[in-house]
């Protein structure tokens, strides 16, 4: 029997290579159990024991195609929460703002706060660690974000949350910036703007 499965956030959350191999199987899992590839004959154990709980952090959610599917939309949303919450630490620690504390705010938004989560914890965690200036402000993506954005746009439905935090990864990795000064270019040239070089010396 093949099913389709949704582990939901359990993988990112709660397993980090520190699960035994034996909780990853069955007890009397048995290689003539595999109906093919991918496959095991009960799947659920498996699920049972990788889940944060065996009746929690994991769901049958449809028929062939519908795990996979889940699981892309959940990554989507995972891409709108990670730019929500760099854009609020952003303006945060903006110049002009008060003299905020920006780990221990996001701390104190770990417990009840109706934005806290799990990513809220890693948030809280690397900026409690510091050091944010020697990570280069280039982001990947995997590929759901696109294969979302993608599907959306077939399907006709309005995702904008999700597809700017796209093209916010996409526009990280412009290390040129030639739109940006082709941009500022353009305003001095139409409407006589300051235009700020790299060098204050150039002409």
């Amino acid at each position: 029997h093949l099913y389709s499965y949704s582990f939901a956030g359990a993988f990112g959350e709660n397993i980090h290579g520190t699960v035994p191999l034996d909780r990853m199987l069955p007890r009397d899992f048995e290689p003539s159990t595999l109906e093919m590839p991918g496959s095991l004959g009960d799947p659920v154990p498996v699920f049972e024991a990788l889940a944060p709980g065996s009746d929690r952090g994991w769901a049958h959610v449809g028929g062939s195609g519908a795990g996979h599917f889940a699981k892309m939309v959940h990554n989507a949303i995972e891409y709108g929460l990670m730019q929500a919450y760099a854009e609020g630490v952003s303006l945060l620690v903006s110049e002009g703002a008060p003299d905020v504390d920006a780990a221990e705010a996001a701390r104190a938004w770990q417990h009840g706060s109706i934005i806290s989560s799990t990513l809220m914890d890693l948030t809280a965690g690397i900026l409690a660690d510091g050091g944010l200036e020697r990570i280069r402000p280039y982001v990947q993506d995997s590929g759901h974000g696109r294969l979302a954005v993608q599907t959306a746009i077939e399907r006709g439905v309005a995702i904008p949350v999700i597809t700017q935090s796209l093209v916010e990864r996409i526009r990280s990795r412009d290390e040129a910036g030639l739109s940006a000064r082709l941009l500022s270019a353009m305003r001095g040239r139409f409407g006589g703007h300051d235009v700020p070089l790299v060098d204050p010396d150039a002409s």
